[in-house]
C-alpha cells in the first residue's frame, strides 16, 4: 500500500470497503460530505472514517409487560411438601387409591384440597408417581383411560 494514496475506509456493520484510488476518493467523499451535509468536498488528504453508527432494532418492538405476567411472575410457589406429589402421597395414605381411580377423580380431590392444577400436570404427576413405583397403573377397557392404585408396599 503506497503511503501517499488516501485510503476511504467506510464501515458497514461487518462490511469493510477500501479504496485506494485517489479520484474515486475525491469523488467519494465529495458525495459523502454532501450526503452528510457538509459544504464542499473533502480534500484528498483528509481519511473519512464512518463506524459504528447506532444500530437499530430489528423486528418488532418489545411487547410492555402485561400485568397478568407480572403477577404470574410474582406469585409465591407451594414448598415441595405441599407439592402436588405430597398431597397424592397423603391421599394414597388416607385410603383414597385404596380402589383404583382414574385422573379426573384425583383432579377433582386435588381441586377441593385447593391445589389449582390443569389436567396435563395431573397426568404428569400420576405417569411420575407409576414410574417411581409409588403408584400402580393400569389400563382400563380400550378407551385410553388409566387408573391409578396404591403400590403394594411388602415385596
Amino acid at each position: 500500500m503506497n503511503a501517499s494514496l488516501p485510503v476511504l475506509r467506510i464501515t458497514i456493520k461487518e462490511l469493510v470497503i477500501e479504496i485506494e484510488d485517489e479520484r474515486a476518493v475525491q469523488q467519494l467523499g465529495a458525495s459523502l460530505g454532501a450526503l452528510f451535509g457538509h459544504v464542499g468536498s473533502a480534500a484528498p488528504e483528509e481519511v473519512l472514517l464512518v463506524t459504528d453508527a447506532p444500530r437499530k432494532r430489528r423486528g418488532r418492538p418489545p411487547k410492555a409487560k402485561s400485568a397478568v405476567k407480572a403477577e404470574k411472575l410474582s406469585r409465591k410457589r407451594r414448598p415441595r411438601s405441599e407439592a402436588a406429589t405430597a398431597r397424592i402421597r397423603q391421599m394414597g395414605e388416607e385410603g383414597f387409591f385404596s380402589s383404583p381411580r382414574r385422573a379426573a377423580d384425583v383432579k377433582t380431590a386435588l381441586t377441593a384440597g385447593g391445589y389449582k392444577l390443569e389436567n396435563r400436570q395431573v397426568y404428569a404427576t400420576l405417569k411420575y408417581m407409576a414410574d417411581k413405583g409409588i403408584l400402580q397403573r393400569a389400563q382400563e377397557g380400550d378407551d385410553g383411560n388409566w387408573t391409578y392404585q396404591m403400590a403394594a408396599t411388602g415385596e
